[in-house]
């Protein structure tokens, strides 16, 4: 009895025991059923939580991740100063890309993405793991592709760089405010300079003005550069496109208000009438050759390009296809632009803002604003360069042949300028550039850059005004005002339909431009380009009848007023007598004829602003559009 009463003690012990080891929480070495040795293992179902959730998501090394299943690196895509990751907005409806904080992002092996790929839908809004990193909303992304994304609503922000989250694995975001408003409108903004637009593969440049010894005929004045002082002796007293559309009478309020050409463009034709009054300098060939072709300006002095240039300084290469570009040579190409395969422009730009340019801009801006009413023409003649990178990629997406030629004043040769010796009257246009088609078309482009800046004048007028007393209400209800600064984004956007797309004050320039290319010039190409809504391409079909109509009127304003050196008055062509009265009716049925025009004109692509080529830089601060 003594050893069965010893051995059901000795059992009673063990089962004792082993129920100690379960609920002491012994570390598992294994989630089998079996039994190894004197050891109990347990079940999956009985594995801890914690340790369920490990193995799911931190999968083995070994294993490739499966389509179904993306991980951080599909949908991190890196750039200058961070990684953009995609993440979900309105349930799906369209991505945004928040900038991860993290310093050492550029260490993690990721598939680039640029801005014209879409992202699997699996992989938008994914929830990320393995990853500390916080993020913050980056309104205005770009890669090191050289392309753009543009604001969602409209502007850069400079909050965009700020705010970000806790680095305590938190998701919440310290909320952010859209800048709207600043004293600092970088006119630079993220432009690609006309140098270095130069050395694109697709791009032929005109020559050195000063390597330009001999003109072989009238014509060849159009090798001479838009920024050169040549072109500018060229055009004195000479109808340009800058003069015929006042010329015309279309700036007049009564045709203006016919054709719906915005008021604050209606000034009238004095100005037209002043500059035609001028001498013309050049009218032969020998004068030209004499005056033109001396590598000098008048004053002695050399010639030397104004326009300024993000780099070492160095000038463009005439031949941009030539073989004699090499490696060694501070002039190669390939350090502005590359051509790597499935790429979505003609060529990759490789060219990055830097500090010392950034703070170049900020001095320029400074300068800006002092003088605030010329922002809009010093925006449009900076931006110039990058709207016609937006024509090119255009149509090089539609035929890898096509080329853009830089192209100075044309029609000094027009059968017209020689024959209208005795009335004084000269004609000339200079398009932005000339498109090559390989089946030998030909078109006229011209880029029309619309300032996102709008001074704030403080009561300058009804709306400022409004605005003004709006101010002093948020004053009173103890509210911050945004509106002391110097200026502020403008929120027009743009026409996406033929009506209104292109206003009939372009109709003249355009018209005038294929006239003076000459008669294989068929048609002209227009871009709309905006910094928060992206851009238009538009086409325009030549109309002979309608520039036959166009020489006539021109040809009366220059008999009428400035061979008589009377200053047009109010409505000169609607209202004035003239001498036949039936001009008037005639006049009529020119304005409406401009307005069908202006209904027939085709709209290409509305480009979004993920489609616009930009220059990009590794500093956030280089994508806003305010530097203050």
């Amino acid at each position: 009895m003594i050893p069965l009463v010893l051995v059901l003690v000795l059992l009673a012990i063990m089962v004792v025991d082993i129920a100690a080891l379960i609920s002491s929480g012994n570390p598992i070495q294994n989630t089998s059923t079996r039994s190894i040795g004197n050891k109990m293992m347990l079940a999956p179902s009985q594995v801890p939580r914690f340790q369920k959730q490990r193995h799911k998501s931190l999968p083995s090394s070994s294993s490739s991740p499966s389509p179904s299943s993306p991980t951080v690196a599909d949908s991190v895509v890196h750039t200058a100063g961070g990684s953009l990751v995609p993440s979900q907005v309105g349930g799906g409806a369209r991505s945004k890309f928040r900038l991860a904080a993290s310093a050492n992002a550029n260490s993690v092996n990721t598939r680039s993405v640029t801005d014209n790929e879409v992202e699997p839908k699996k992989n938008r809004g994914q929830k990320q793991h393995g990853t500390r990193n916080n993020y913050n909303k980056n309104t205005n992304n770009s890669n090191r592709n050289g392309t753009s994304a543009g604001p969602p609503f409209g502007g850069g922000s400079r909050d965009s760089s700020a705010g970000i989250g806790p680095a305590n694995g938190t998701t919440k975001n310290k909320q952010v405010r859209k800048l709207s408003s600043g004293n600092l409108p970088d006119v630079l903004w993220r432009h690609i300079p006309l140098e270095h637009v130069r050395k694109h593969p697709h791009f032929v440049p005109l020559p050195e003005p000063e390597t330009i010894h001999r003109l072989d005929c009238i014509e060849d004045v159009r090798n001479f550069r838009q920024e050169s002082w040549q072109w500018d002796v060229l055009h004195e007293g000479r109808m340009t496109t800058s003069q015929a559309v006042a010329a015309l009478g279309f700036l007049e309020p009564s045709a203006g208000e016919i054709l719906g050409v915005p008021k604050g463009l209606r000034r009238g034709g004095e100005g037209a009438y002043h500059r035609l009054r001028k001498p013309i300098a050049l009218r032969t060939l020998e004068e030209m050759n004499e005056r033109l072709c001396v590598g000098i300006d008048g004053a002695g002095k050399d010639v030397v390009s104004d326009e300024s240039e993000r780099g070492d300084g160095t000038h463009g290469n005439n031949d941009n296809n030539s073989d004699n570009d090499n490696d060694n040579d501070d002039d190669d190409n390939t350090k502005y632009w590359t051509q790597p395969a499935n790429f979505p422009f003609a060529a990759k730009y490789m060219v990055q803002i830097t500090e010392q340019e950034l703070e170049t801009r900020r001095t320029l801006a400074k300068r800006i604003a002092e003088t605030r009413w010329s922002i809009r023409m010093v925006w449009g003649n900076l931006q110039e360069a990058t709207s016609l990178m937006t024509a090119l990629n255009y149509f090089w997406k539609r035929d890898k042949g096509v080329l853009m030629k830089e192209i100075g004043m044309c029609g000094a040769g027009l059968e017209f300028n020689q024959t209208a010796t005795s009335t004084g009257l000269l004609l000339g246009a200079t398009p932005d550039a000339i498109l090559c088609h390989p089946d030998g078309r030909i078109e006229a482009v011209e880029v029309k850059n619309h300032c996102p800046f709008v001074p704030n004048s403080g009561g300058h007028n009804n709306r400022n005004n409004n605005r003004g007393k709006q101010s002093n209400k948020n004053k009173q209800r103890g509210k911050k005002n945004n509106n002391t600064d110097g200026f502020r984004l403008s929120q027009r956007g743009l026409s996406k339909s033929n009506t209104g797309s292109l206003m009939c004050q372009y109709i003249p320039q355009l018209m005038m431009e294929m006239l003076c290319i000459g008669e294989n010039c068929e048609s002209a190409i227009m871009v709309r380009q905006t910094a928060t809504h992206g851009s238009l391409i538009l086409r325009i079909k030549r109309d002979d009848d309608w520039i036959e109509e166009m020489m006539y009127w021109l040809g009366r304003f220059h008999r009428d007023f400035v061979q008589r050196d009377i200053p047009p008055p109010r409505n000169f062509f609607l209202e004035g007598g003239g001498d036949d009265p039936t001009d008037r009716d005639r006049y009529r049925k020119f304005l409406e004829r401009t307005k069908q025009i202006e209904s027939q004109v085709e709209l290409l692509e509305h480009v979004p602003n993920r489609g616009v080529q930009r220059a990009t830089a590794r500093h956030p601060v280089s994508n806003d559009l305010f530097l203050d």
